[in-house]
């Protein structure tokens, strides 16, 4: 494993922030007083009339690794915060660029080490990370802990068996030069998302994407907090997976279909009076085995006891949540808001 950090490996971390003066007065100086030897931090203020600009200001006299990228009130004409990562990209100076957001907590001061340790050979243009919410009270978030628990799961794993599908902006790190020989996020202009999961979509493959999951490389994110919030997010989403690599897409329809069909063959059976007690014996020890793999899986990503609650969720994520999202992300309208 390469020593990115003995090695003086420079990384841009670049944050898109749109009216954020709250959170980037908690959060940004966690980001700025990272332990790593060769860094700098690039903030976007897109926009932003709520003092964010001044607050930069005044962080950039403390801390003079902070660049500022200011965007001008009269540019609105581009879809969702892509051009802000742009133009923080363009700013860079290092080839290494690490991506978060303002509502962003690093688990630790060597969250930047940790996620750069995912550079392994100069074959890798991508590193991706986990990122979980905040844990507060209430019903909301605990299923978008569950919801982020499950799908983390998914393409961590994914990506560690050399099928990797996509990644979250909370916690990515590609190249520079990648971006622009792609042609940056020219393939998807048009719609509000993407800047993400869909730019990891397009151009993972099995050897230049690697995944990091120590505990070190977590960053915790502000959950929403009212459930219209939460559904637009999610419309957003699931609108997103629509434009998946077309074996990305299957994928994600067979992990759907084998819950589908885990939770409804034992009542087919049942009702073509097979015999109910061994069926009921290998249901049961499929929802044993099921509770403890999400268990060790959420242990091992610090969501402690959440995967216990597998043995209700999973039906309810399978038929309810899954489907009722899938189908607004399908219709809903593609506006441009970030």
């Amino acid at each position: 494993m390469i020593n990115v950090s003995d090695q003086g490996l420079g990384v841009s971390v670049i944050i898109a922030a749109k009216n954020e003066f709250d959170n980037l007065s908690e959060f940004l100086p966690t980001i700025l007083e990272q332990d790593y030897s060769n860094f700098e931090v690039i903030v976007v203020n897109d926009q932003s009339f709520d003092g964010t600009y001044l607050l930069l200001k005044d962080f950039q006299v403390k801390y003079p690794h902070l660049k500022i990228v200011n965007i001008d009130e009269e540019i609105n004409d581009f879809s969702g915060k892509k051009l802000a990562l742009t133009l923080g990209i363009k700013a860079a100076k290092h080839e290494i660029l690490l991506f978060t957001d303002a509502d962003c907590l690093p688990s630790s001061n060597h969250w930047i080490t940790t996620m750069m340790s995912g550079y392994t050979s100069k074959d890798i243009d991508f590193v991706i990370g986990f990122s979980p919410y905040f844990k507060t009270k209430g019903l909301l978030n605990f299923i978008i802990r569950f919801e982020t628990l499950s799908v983390g799961i998914k393409y961590l794993s994914s990506g560690l068996n050399k099928r990797p599908y996509m990644g979250v902006g909370r916690n990515l790190s590609y190249k520079k030069s990648l971006f622009f020989n792609v042609k940056g996020f020219h393939p998807y202009l048009n719609i509000p998302f993407g800047d993400d999961d869909l730019f990891v979509n397009l151009h993972v493959n099995k050897s230049n994407t690697n995944v990091v999951f120590h505990p070190n490389s977590f960053i915790e994110s502000r959950p929403k907090t009212n459930w219209e919030d939460y559904f637009y997010q999610k419309q957003r989403h699931q609108a997103a997976s629509k434009y998946y690599r077309p074996g990305s897409k299957f994928r994600q329809l067979m992990d759907w279909s084998v819950l589908v069909w885990f939770y409804l063959f034992p009542l087919v059976l049942f009702l073509d009076y097979s015999p109910w007690i061994l069926i009921a014996c290998l249901f049961g020890l499929g929802i044993v085995i099921q509770m403890v793999s999400t268990t060790l899986l959420s242990r091992k990503l610090k969501e402690g006891y959440i995967g216990l609650s597998a043995i209700f969720m999973e039906p309810f994520y399978t038929f309810i949540y899954l489907p009722v999202f899938g189908l607004a992300g399908l219709i809903r309208g593609d506006k441009k808001k970030w």
